[in-house]
């Protein structure tokens, strides 16, 4: 480096005279380039975004984005000893310390917060039940079923008879190829129908609400059981009865006849006389067979009815889902998979049973409705009539002492209370607590809380910023 020279003459050389020798000289070093500065000065000085003064060609520097990131940290990131752990004029064992101290509560709130949200993912769900009293309930559809489905007496000597017989008398499997002439000629449903005990012959009383009525407030329809009597059908035209005040004067009473001189040969194995009774939910599909109860001739049932509702949780909380079916007007499990069994029977033999409606395919997918209403029967029994009652019964219904107490049977259904047992599935675990959790794990393991969250995304976001577009191409 050339020194620069300074030459100081003395004053009376300046002034007049020639030239004298030099007296003193000072020699001062050139000024040195300003040392390089770093891209943590210019971030620190603010000067971020300012033309910077040309570099020499010979020198570049390098700067990282992580250089940008681990300066702001201690600024812009909220959570307790990190302005230590990151702060360059520290000593270096206390910002190991500090380090350490933040990555240990780092990884202990993350398992925290990993496994709430893992426990929110699982979709948990919480029941409540509560009893509601109401000025009205409900009353239960009623289908009655003659344990018996075919009349002995429609049958006589029919070829008919002669194939029932040999189904239920046979051990093996019957050679239904002999009856093929005989089956193919009736129609299924219509042969129930025909062949059932009617509605007239076995229905000999109905009382309700203290009220005497003739058949036709009854329907017949056709179920999995058979032909089937229906009291409070949504197929009558009527509006659904409700019950305004409990026990059995308020309730439904029917008188039935067996006609057990009229029995013959089941397609199932039924060996009893009487009916099987189902109560069920207005609107749906009856499931006789698998739910029904059933009564005997000789016997006066009682039957005290509790109402339960049942609402499930749509999805993605819960696995409720109501569909829209093809043949019935209210979704109901049953209803569903009587459609599917239906396209079932119709896809594999171009047939369906008794019960199953439409000629269709359809989606078997069932899911759970998201309401059910259930009707809990608690019964009881007792001998009917009693021997006091049986002259006399058999004068009004206009039969015989012994035909009153072998093929007559009494049912009475009523309501026990007024009151509706509220089943409802909610949500055990919402947003909002997963929300309070992971803030609480923050602030008891950092001191932090959402925001520092929203801190660190933004610190990320911001530092590229920086490294991309506002640091000077002197820093790049």
């Amino acid at each position: 480096m050339t020194p620069d020279i300074k030459v100081q003459r003395s004053k009376a050389a300046r002034t007049t005279g020639p030239i004298m020798p030099i007296t003193h000289i000072d020699v001062h070093p050139l000024k040195e380039f300003a040392k390089q500065q770093t891209v943590i000065d210019v971030v620190s000085d603010g000067k971020v975004g300012l033309d910077a003064p040309a570099k020499p060609q010979t020198y570049r520097d390098k700067v990282s984005w992580f250089a940008i990131f681990y300066r702001y940290i201690p600024d812009a990131v909220s959570l307790s000893g990190l302005k230590y752990a990151c702060n360059p004029t520290e000593v270096r064992w206390r910002r190991t310390i500090w380090l350490l101290v933040v990555l240990t509560c780092c990884g202990v709130s993350t398992q925290q917060i990993i496994n709430r949200i893992l426990y929110y993912m699982s979709r948990p769900v919480s029941v409540d039940v509560v009893y509601k009293y109401q000025d009205s309930v409900p009353f239960p559809s009623v289908a009655i079923c003659n344990i018996n489905a075919f009349r002995s007496s429609q049958l006589n000597d029919t070829d008919m008879r002669k194939f029932l017989t040999t189904w239920q008398t046979m051990d093996e499997s019957v050679n239904v190829t002999a009856f093929k002439s005989v089956l193919s000629s009736y129609n299924m449903t219509d042969m129930y129908y025909t062949l059932a005990h009617q509605l007239n012959d076995s229905v000999r009383h109905i009382k309700w609400n203290q009220r005497y009525y003739d058949t036709s407030v009854m329907t017949v329809r056709m179920t999995d059981w058979g032909v089937c009597f229906v009291f409070n059908d949504i197929d009558n035209g009527q509006e659904g009865l409700v019950v305004s005040s409990p026990g059995r004067l308020y309730g439904f009473e029917i008188v039935l006849s067996a006609e057990q001189e009229d029995y013959f040969f089941q397609p199932q194995t039924r060996y009893g006389a009487g009916f099987q009774v189902l109560l069920y939910d207005r609107g749906t599909e009856p499931q006789v067979e698998g739910q029904g109860f059933s009564i005997g001739t000789g016997v006066q049932t009682t039957v005290g009815v509790d109402v339960v509702e049942v609402r499930n949780l749509e999805e993605p909380v819960g696995e409720c889902r109501n569909k829209t079916l093809n043949y019935y007007d209210t979704y109901s499990y049953p209803s569903c998979a009587l459609e599917c069994l239906s396209d079932v029977y119709i896809r594999q033999c171009g047939c369906k049973t008794k019960a199953m409606k439409g000629n269709q395919s359809m989606d078997c997918d069932c899911p759970m409705p998201c309401f059910v209403r259930k009707y809990e029967a608690s019964v009881s029994f007792s001998t009917y009539p009693s021997d006091f009652w049986t002259d006399i019964a058999a004068e009004e219904f206009d039969s015989t002492p012994s035909d009153i107490r072998s093929n007559f049977c009494a049912l009475n259904i009523f309501m026990r209370d007024l009151s509706v047992q509220k089943i409802s599935q909610q949500a055990d675990y919402t947003s909002c607590a997963l929300l309070s959790d992971i803030g609480g794990s923050l602030g008891l393991w950092l001191g932090g809380s959402i925001l520092t969250v929203v801190e660190l995304f933004d610190l990320f976001g911001y530092s590229i910023y920086v490294h991309s577009y506002r640091l000077p191409s002197r820093y790049t």
